[in-house]
């Protein structure tokens, strides 16, 4: 009796301590949109690094990094560097005017992604490896 309680116990903590170790943001990984002549792939680290590589129509890719946070229900992403510097009030957070407020909606493995005041609605699929990775 006493080696079943001892077991129960030590099961239960193992279970619990696991539980806890795989609470993840949901947004962490890789995510692409194959619009028609156009590549955009996103990736979300855990370190809250955000990594887009783009092409255009005509097999020209771009790389692009910055940093984001959630919250509030929003994705802020730090400006990408001499590409979208924060000028516009109304595209920019209050709190930091280096910060650009995206609406985002997670719904299993699809991620969508609208800016605030400009572009509309972007859709992405959730992948293990890109279908199109940029070559550079």
């Amino acid at each position: 009796m006493k080696k079943n309680l001892l077991f129960s116990t030590i099961l239960v903590l193992l279970v619990l301590a696991l539980s806890g170790c795989t609470k993840t943001n949901s947004i962490v990984g890789k995510w692409e949109s194959n619009e028609p002549g156009k590549i955009i792939n996103y990736e979300f680290t855990s370190d809250h690094q955000v990594l887009l590589d783009r092409c255009d129509g005509e097999g020209n890719w771009e790389h692009l990094e910055c940093h984001y946070e959630l919250k509030n229900g929003r994705l802020l992403r730090s400006a990408y560097p001499d590409v979208d510097p924060c000028t516009d009030h109304d595209e920019c957070s209050d709190e930091n005017p280096n910060q650009v407020p995206v609406i985002y909606t997670i719904d299993g493995n699809t991620l969508i992604l609208e800016t605030i005041s400009q572009l509309g609605k972007a859709q992405f699929t959730k992948v293990d490896t890109f279908t199109d990775p940029n070559p550079n």
